[in-house]
């Protein structure tokens, strides 16, 4: 009747999944990686399954969707480029979404981003890199600025029932804890439920790999 209440008022649920065990279901997952390494290839991987709402050839883990709209929004390369490549991924083009004008929304446009979302339904959004949609002034390595803006995602992940992709440089620190390797604060990480480290094959030129560094529930095979 007051303002606190007990975990026996609440049922217990286990984790849910998008990819299982590798993408949590409405929540922050990281696809981090230096420039070059495949982070963007690696999500519009992730993106084609989502359109085909199957695991593609090779991808371990099990896709926890039907067929699906996604958004991707980036700033790096022309519409055309990422066409490309997303062909090249697989990709139902026409369930993957992008915003047709600039500006892309930033993190705190929450009313933004849900208008994106609820208007084609998707099922997943990507941000890359999450580090281009900080808004105008926010220091990146302040945790005090940086978390309410991802508390705030999601928040709307929730709401909306849309996983959210969030694609994250690397700093050039080779030697530092992977945790610890992001471009800003550790706090992108901390509230990331999963988080996909994307890096070479030190054996076989022109491969790579991609471990889980974090999960807050089990931990996928390395891809």
């Amino acid at each position: 009747s007051g303002e606190l209440m007990s975990f026996g008022e609440v049922q217990a649920v286990p984790p849910k999944y998008l990819w299982e065990p590798y993408l949590r279901l409405d929540n922050l997952n990281i696809v981090r990686g230096d420039g070059g390494a495949g982070k963007t290839m690696l999500a519009f991987a992730i993106l084609a399954a989502i359109t085909r709402g199957e695991a593609l050839q090779g991808m371990p883990g099990i896709l926890r969707c039907d067929a699906s709209n996604v958004i991707y929004l980036g700033n790096e390369d022309e519409p055309e480029a990422y066409r490309h490549r997303l062909d090249l991924c697989g990709c139902i083009a026409g369930r993957v979404y992008t915003k047709r004008d600039a500006p892309l929304p930033t993190l705190c446009a929450l009313e933004a981003l849900e208008r994106l979302i609820c208007e084609v339904h998707a099922r997943a959004i990507v941000f890359d890199p999450v580090q281009a949609f900080l808004p105008l002034g926010a220091d990146m390595n302040r945790a005090n600025e940086i978390r309410p803006l991802l508390d705030g995602l999601r928040d709307l992940c929730r709401r909306t029932h849309c996983t959210a992709i969030l694609i994250e440089h690397l700093n050039k620190a080779t030697k530092q804890k992977a945790a610890y390797r992001g471009i800003g604060t550790v706090d992108f990480v901390n509230a990331a439920r999963s988080v996909l480290m994307v890096g070479y094959h030190p054996h076989e030129p022109g491969a790579r790999v991609c471990i889980q560094i974090k999960s807050n529930a089990q931990y996928g095979q390395p891809i």
